[in-house]
């Protein structure tokens, strides 16, 4: 990922005007981040959560001073809350008894 990373840098110098080259570091560091986090989840029902989330932290992270600080911290934060949540209500899916199969263990 460094090399994308890298190619997106020297085309954003060479196509951007200076005041920009920052904005586009931004957003280089927030695809990265959320991708690499994509790859980490397993469910696809997590990854509109997951998009949605760093959209959000992204958009507190740019109402501060140094959002390229404060970016991945929010989003890990909020990223993390939503796999926990679909964890646990993974966990109580598998924990509810199905009733005709608990009545055909007995």
């Amino acid at each position: 990922m460094n090399g994308t990373v890298e190619v997106m840098e020297v085309l954003a110098r060479a196509c951007l005007p200076p005041e920009y080259w920052e904005a586009a570091r931004f957003e280089v560091l927030v695809h990265q981040l959320l991708l690499r986090r994509l790859e980490e989840l397993p469910a696809a029902e997590t990854h509109a959560r997951i998009i949605q989330e760093a959209h959000n932290a992204q958009a507190l992270a740019c109402g501060t001073p140094f959002p390229m600080l404060v970016f991945p911290c929010l989003f890990e934060e909020r990223a993390g809350a939503v796999s926990e949540h679909y964890r646990q209500q993974e966990r109580l899916f598998w924990q509810i008894p199905i009733p005709a199969l608990a009545a055909t263990l007995r």
